[in-house]
């Protein structure tokens, strides 16, 4: 029988083997032809004439397959529907969805590959000694007398790497009876406001519910809801891959995961929960082709029968334009709101406007978080260039760090050693003010506080008397389509931090997002940008692409120029990991026009798709 088996390849591997019992999305590992272990998931399978196909002729044999599948017919059918979406082949979707931990052995030994107690090397003989007496891992082989050395004695032929493998769940003690698959009728609903506590009514029960968080961090704001939820991370080690998985097959009960609990067989789904917070990149994949969890999680309520829920203290303009479209029912609760006081940055030349370090005076003894949008001192930049430092690897402005002396790239990490500008090479000097800047002054001002709390993060589940915010309207500036939408996100989730009274520093002001939280209204706004994204033609009104690749992005310009996409941007170059690359922007209305950009793609090679949020 020939296995076709889903990896990470955008081809399909075709893998010997003699047994003669399948079980489609089962887990299984087989030998490369360089002699590699691979893992992978088995997709389909077709008979062997007798003759026709061999172990030699295949290259590629099975060397050991789980008897259960860890991937349902739901996640299956899901990943077909994301494959014609992202224009991606599904089966390689499939596994990059999958935790890395999953493909790969339970343990790793070392084994001796020769008999030779008389070898001189005196490391070696210790070595061989060991291995006569008891197991050893390779990661404990790699501590005890380096990886060089371990890595030397086995090319050399005296070591070989042993590999063990073990079924990732047990048969006795799952629910692995799953009903034969239909398209089932699932709902959308979109709790928006103070939605912690009406998720309680919606989620336990005799079945099962899965709550996304963006990041584990989010864990303890749901201990205090459901006492008797089930928490799980992302698995590193398989160990915890069988926890999960056995857990998911066998229990009525709320999980509580990160983005990979989409992944787990539940046997008894009947809710989806996103808690959307919308602007972190943890909800995108990290691989091509950049998957966005909010699409995936809507295809699978829909294989699953599962009701999906998005949970956020402010509606997406995605989620208010489902709403509209009678595509999605509204459940608004009226959050609890400070009292909101917009100071209008007059006077540049201070770093704060009086009348904020007044307000911050008069509530001296309560609780404050001074949050800044910007991280670090400061911007650097350059007299010599009249322009902001970039980083020459991704081209985001670097930012100095005072409390460690560092210039470095927030965004790729990356940092500039000789502190000096990566375009010509001259000074630099701080530009702009960041967190260690206003926490510098303040403290200045005030003095060292206990009651006083700096944050550049907006992940903070405590509440404050008082929240100061500066520096927002900064993101107002960013070149993405969502620019304004991530400023009035983030507008309102830190003002809900404040019990008492939320102050604004600003010195640009958006009109509608202000009216908006002013009148404790975020409908004021939700209209505004719906519409002005009408008027425009942007999400979620049409399908934004944007395509990056080398020097080809000329010649795919022009042919796309030739077809009846709807917008078409001409090619920017921007540089990634230090190499000058182009990319471009499609807005495409039509469904026809996206099977025509895939074969069109088809003649091009080394290049990275990415597919924007817009409506389902």
């Amino acid at each position: 029988m020939i296995l076709k088996v889903a990896t990470e390849s955008k081809v399909l591997q075709e893998v010997y083997t003699e047994e003669e019992s399948v079980c489609i999305g089962a887990r299984v590992f087989f030998r490369a032809p360089g002699g590699a272990t691979r893992g992978g998931i088995i997709w389909g399978y077709r008979e062997n004439p007798p003759g026709k196909y061999t172990t030699k002729s295949s290259g590629k044999t099975l060397v050991y397959k789980d008897n259960i599948p860890i991937v349902n017919h739901s996640l299956i059918e899901t990943s077909k529907d994301l494959g014609e979406y992202y224009l991606y082949p599904s089966y390689a979707i499939l596994v990059k969805l999958l935790p890395d931990i999953l493909f790969k052995a339970n343990d790793v030994f070392l084994k001796l590959k020769i008999e030779n107690p008389d070898f001189t090397d005196k490391v070696f003989k210790r070595i061989f000694r060991l291995l006569k007496k008891r197991n050893m891992t390779l990661e404990e082989a790699y501590k005890k007398y380096k990886k060089d050395t371990i890595d030397f004695y086995i090319n050399k032929g005296f070591l070989e790497i042993s590999e063990r493998f073990e079924p990732l769940v047990i048969f006795d003690d799952t629910n692995t009876n799953e009903e034969p698959y239909t398209l089932k009728k699932s709902n959308i609903k979109l709790i928006a406001g103070d939605y912690k506590k009406k998720l309680k009514e919606f989620l336990e029960g005799s079945f099962q519910s899965l709550l996304v968080v963006s990041s584990k961090h989010m864990f303890d704001t749901f201990k205090e809801v459901f006492e008797n939820a089930v928490f799980f991370k992302s698995p590193s080690t398989p160990k915890e891959a069988r926890m999960c998985y056995q857990s998911a097959l066998k229990e009525n009960k709320v999980f509580v995961t990160t983005s990979f609990g989409l992944t787990l067989p539940f046997f008894n789904l009947k809710n989806i929960v996103l808690v959307d917070d919308m602007y972190t990149e943890i909800y995108k994949s990290k691989k091509e082709p950049y998957i966005d969890f909010r699409r995936l999680s809507y295809y699978l309520s829909k294989h699953a029968g599962a009701d999906l829920y998005t949970a956020s203290e402010a509606l997406s303009i995605n989620d208010y334009y489902l709403y509209k479209e009678k595509k999605a029912e509204l459940i608004y609760i009226e959050p609890k709101i400070p009292d909101i006081k917009i100071i209008e940055k007059k006077d540049k030349s201070f770093l704060i406007d009086k009348e904020t370090l007044s307000i911050a005076k008069d509530h001296i003894d309560e609780n404050i978080l001074f949050y800044v949008n910007k991280s670090g001192y400061s911007y650097a930049y350059c007299e010599r260039c009249n322009a902001l430092d970039v980083c020459p690897y991704c081209e985001s402005y670097t930012t100095y760090f005072k409390s460690i002396d560092t210039l470095r790239c927030t965004k790729c990490k990356k940092v500039n050693q000789d502190m000096l500008c990566s375009r010509c090479h001259g000074p630099l000097k701080t530009y702009g003010a960041g967190l260690e800047q206003y926490q510098e002054y303040i403290t200045s001002v005030f003095g060292k506080k206990e009651n006083f709390y700096f944050s550049s993060n907006t992940h903070i589940d405590d509440r404050f008397d008082i929240v100061f915010v500066f520096s927002l309207e900064n993101l107002l500036f960013a070149p993405v389509l969502s620019a304004r939408e991530v400023y009035h996100h983030k507008l309102w989730s830190l003002s809900l931090k404040a019990k008492k009274l939320f102050v604004l520093e600003t010195s640009v002001k958006d009109d509608k997002a202000l009216e908006s939280i002013v009148n404790k209204n975020q409908f004021i706004f939700l209209e505004d940008e719906l519409e002005r994204r009408r008027l425009n033609q942007e999400p979620p009104f049409v399908k934004a692409i944007s395509i990056e690749m080398d020097n080809d992005i000329d010649k795919l310009y022009k042919e796309l120029l030739d077809e009846h996409f709807f917008y078409i941007s001409k090619p920017k170059y921007f540089y990634e990991k230090g190499q000058r690359r182009f990319k471009l922007l499609i807005k495409i209305k039509q469904k026809a026009n996206i099977k025509r950009l895939g074969e069109i793609l088809k003649k091009y090679k080394n290049y990275k798709l990415h597919i924007g949020i817009e409506c389902w």
